[in-house]
């Protein structure tokens, strides 16, 4: 336990049928043998339909809160009273419930197929408020990416953790993090996603939230 001090588009191909009117004689048909049975020209098979290949989970991102910074509030030493001290056990416990929710959000955010790039894992992630101010740019930096994802593949994740306390009382925990992945799209083209920054969670009715956010995303395709 360390301590900080405050600081088909229907591509539309029209089959043109020959004009009539090119000054082509036509041609005079064949003459068929009396009695000889005319064969119709065999229809050819036509071509299977591919199948489109599903979508394939990936392995967890996996988070470990380790270790945890602790800022004590408490003003017993400006005050000259005697400090309450700091509950670290329950610091511990609140570092490792908020990482457990940016666990889940990353997971189902970018390794599982029914909701990756999505909005959905959102809602996990933020305090009702939080999700209200979100903009398009904002949600972009979450990961809401209009992507064709066929499988991906995670790469290295972090998490650092700090407790704001008064007394025994988990008040904050911000975390700033790290994770990487390599996504194929359908397509074949690879994508190199990073996301990284803070968020700082709360305790509300749901546990612990996010009630603010500051996180990049980079992004590079390669064909």
């Amino acid at each position: 336990m360390q301590r900080r001090p405050l600081a088909p588009w229907l591509l539309a191909v029209a089959l043109v049928a020959a004009s009539a009117c090119t000054g082509v004689p036509e041609a005079t048909p064949t003459a068929t043998p009396e009695g000889q049975a005319v064969r119709p020209a065999a229809t050819p098979t036509p071509s299977p339909t591919p199948t489109p290949l599903a979508a394939e989970p990936a392995p967890p991102f996996e988070l470990a809160a380790d270790p945890v910074h602790v800022l004590d509030t408490d003003n017993a030493p400006i005050l000259s009273t005697e400090p309450r001290g700091v509950d670290e056990t329950a610091a511990e416990q609140a570092a490792q419930d908020a990482t457990a929710v940016l666990e889940a959000f990353l997971n189902a955010q970018y390794t599982d197929p029914a909701t990756w790039f999505s909005e959905a894992p959102l809602a996990a992630l933020l305090t009702d408020g939080a999700q209200q101010a979100l903009g398009d740019e904002e949600r972009r930096g979450l990961g809401v990416l209009d992507l064709d994802v066929q499988r991906v593949e995670p790469g290295p994740a972090s998490v650092d953790p700090m407790v704001t306390m008064h007394g025994s009382t988990p008040r904050h925990v911000t975390l700033t993090f790290h994770a990487a992945l390599v996504g194929v799209l359908t397509s074949g083209a690879e994508i190199a996603i990073t996301q990284a920054g803070h968020a700082v969670f709360v305790p509300d009715g749901h546990g612990w939230r996010a009630q603010a956010v500051d996180v990049t995303l980079e992004r590079e395709e390669e064909p």
